[in-house]
């Protein structure tokens, strides 16, 4: 994280002064060198004002959440619920939390991890019904799906299903429910969201890195207000 910082305050100027986020990143790099994952962090940390205070207009918090149909975009928040865990998630300048992993691949500890963390989260939330969406095309995905559902199903006293579906982002924007996702395309198609990963790092009191505003000197790992 702290490889990106100075790199993070000159593209977060640029954007906000109006220049596309794909122009100022290409800028950057060809300026300074960045990696490949190093361009890929930033574009997922670095948001223009506008666009944060949209999103967070259509943040549904937790207690509005029960007896609510959830859609959950399946390996969007298992991994972002696996990076909470180990470190690696970050608050993003649109007050959403993302992982920085840049890949669904989950190892077997991670993904019992990251079960038992949505668990207690749906226990809290008490959702009307759970629905979890996992893309088709990554492999293992009717595996995953198959081992989510029955886990929840034992465990929940609420319906559940799990399924691995092409176009999962096209069905969660079209979905009955409120869809639960950190994915920016998602958010800015639908007129509600909610952040799990940013919810449960709130409620178990999780610390994640914050990135530098104006006037702070490094990235910190802190907690996130609730709400």
């Amino acid at each position: 994280m702290d490889s990106i910082e100075k790199y993070l305050l000159v593209t977060r100027r640029m954007v906000n002064a109006g220049i596309p986020k794909d122009r100022a990143l290409n800028t950057v790099q060809r300026t300074w060198g960045l990696t490949n994952r190093e361009k890929k962090a930033l574009y997922r940390i670095v948001w223009s004002r506008l666009e944060s205070l949209l999103r967070a207009g259509k943040r549904v918090p937790t207690p509005l959440l029960r007896g609510q149909d959830l859609v959950i975009d399946g390996y969007n928040v298992l991994v972002g619920l696996a990076s909470l865990d180990a470190g690696e998630a970050v608050l993003c300048d649109d007050d959403v939390v993302r992982d920085l992993r840049m890949s669904p691949k989950l190892e077997e500890e991670e993904v019992q991890t990251a079960l038992e963390m949505l668990e207690t989260y749906l226990r809290r939330v008490e959702p009307r019904s759970v629905r979890i969406l996992f893309d088709a095309p990554v492999s293992g995905s009717g595996e995953l799906a198959a081992r989510v559902e029955r886990y929840l199903k034992d465990s929940l006293n609420v319906p559940v299903r799990a399924s691995a579906v092409k176009g999962v982002d096209e069905k969660l924007v079209r979905a009955q429910g409120v869809p639960v996702t950190s994915d920016s395309g998602i958010i800015d198609r639908v007129s509600a969201y909610h952040d799990a990963v940013r919810e449960v790092a709130a409620a178990e009191g999780i610390a994640v890195w914050i990135p530098p505003g104006p006037s702070e000197p490094k990235f910190v790992r802190a907690l996130v207000p609730e709400g």
